[in-house]
């Protein structure tokens, strides 16, 4: 628990889904006194570069707050320059960032949006990631940014960002695990709960459930997540080819019922080539599914490495294989009830009071700092 009550503004451009949900919590399990300025999650791009000067003359005098979190999609430096020499000690949380984002081969990577990523880290007292494999991952792309630099390298910049950086994991609220019986009367139901999107790779996902249920086995299908796309092809093949076995398709609108739904699962999927943490995955272990991820991306690193062997797979063939053993030699005995119970060290009692710690002391350097 903090040892001093600061007052936090909380700078959320993008508020919707998972960066909602971490505001929320933020704001709610403190013990410091958080103040929320938030715009509506959309236009993700354009929030990146003109999110400080939507909030403009909205923004609060920064005299009054010790502190200011700020996350990721928005030009920190336009936002340091409104409040100018009455800005307050800036902390940055990064939910995610082009810097390590893997862009399909026909698409060249977005340079100012990664420049201005470490440009966010530069301008920031103190830089929180959400997880070591993103911190890392940032990092050594700095070195290959600054690589493609015609003159002025500044290779400063990798040990600045990394010497203002840190690891705090984003806090969850687990959903509750359910008591049904499993599978007694049923078969075993599988579930998506990721975004419609490329980076999450939906291809090996329908591709390995559709192979399964050409071999004659039994299983129901949960399909969640945002859909930003109008006819996202993957999935509307998916959908004609497993037909009846889809009990659930489509966005949940309220977190109550996508709670349902996730309690309602036994097995959860992962095919992400992009995944900084991956709450989604979190949140369904936590309510008693039985997870198979790819053994990369942050995976490793949130699933305790005495079930990595039984949960990670290492390619789609190994995902196939391992998904027919659970719907058939295990489809009996599914839970991991260890696995579940070591999600909640991602649960926000668990985690807040690092954060609450985090803007104690950058409070309190930045006061040292201050001239």
């Amino acid at each position: 628990m903090a040892s001093m009550s600061c007052r936090v503004l909380l700078v959320e451009s993008f508020y919707g889904g998972s960066h909602a949900a971490f505001a929320d919590g933020l704001v709610s399990h403190s013990t410091h006194r958080i103040d929320l300025m938030a715009l509506p999650a959309q236009n993700w791009r354009w929030r990146t570069r003109t999110a400080a000067l939507e909030f403009g003359a909205q923004l609060p005098d920064a005299r009054q707050y010790d502190a200011a979190l700020v996350t990721d999609l928005i030009d920190l430096a336009d936002l340091k320059a409104i409040w100018s020499r009455s800005s307050p000690a800036i902390l940055l949380y990064v939910h995610e960032s082009q810097l390590t984002y893997p862009y399909p081969k026909d698409r060249n990577p977005d340079m100012n949006t990664a420049l201005q990523d470490i440009k966010n880290c530069l301008v920031a007292d103190r830089v929180l990631f959400n997880s070591h494999v993103h911190r890392n991952a940032f990092l050594e792309r700095i070195s290959a940014i600054i690589a493609k630099i015609p003159a002025g390298r500044r290779m400063e910049w990798r040990s600045d960002v990394g010497d203002k950086s840190t690891v705090v994991y984003p806090g969850i609220d687990i959903p509750a695990a359910t008591l049904e019986a499993e599978q007694s009367n049923r078969p075993p139901r599988i579930l998506w709960n990721h975004r419609w999107e490329y980076d999450k790779r939906p291809g090996p996902f329908f591709r390995s459930l559709v192979k399964l249920a050409g071999e004659g086995l039994a299983f129901e299908v949960i399909v969640l997540g945002e859909n930003p796309q109008v006819k996202p092809k993957e999935f509307l093949h998916a959908r004609e080819a497993l037909g009846d076995r889809i009990i659930r398709w489509g966005y949940a609108e309220s977190r109550r019922e996508y709670e349902v739904w996730v309690a309602a699962a036994d097995i959860v999927i992962s095919t992400a080539i992009q995944e900084n943490f991956g709450i989604a995955v979190v949140e369904a272990i936590g309510a008693g599914c039985r997870p198979l991820l790819p053994r990369r991306l942050s995976y490793p690193e949130i699933i305790p490495e005495a079930f990595h062997d039984r949960v990670l797979y290492g390619n789609e063939a190994d995902l196939l294989r391992k998904l027919r053993r659970l719907l058939t030699l295990e489809r009996r005995s599914l839970r991991l009830d260890e696995l579940s119970k070591a999600m909640r060290r991602f649960a926000w009692d668990a985690v807040i009071d690092q954060y609450d710690s985090e803007i104690e002391t950058t409070v309190r350097s930045w006061r040292y700092q201050a001239p």
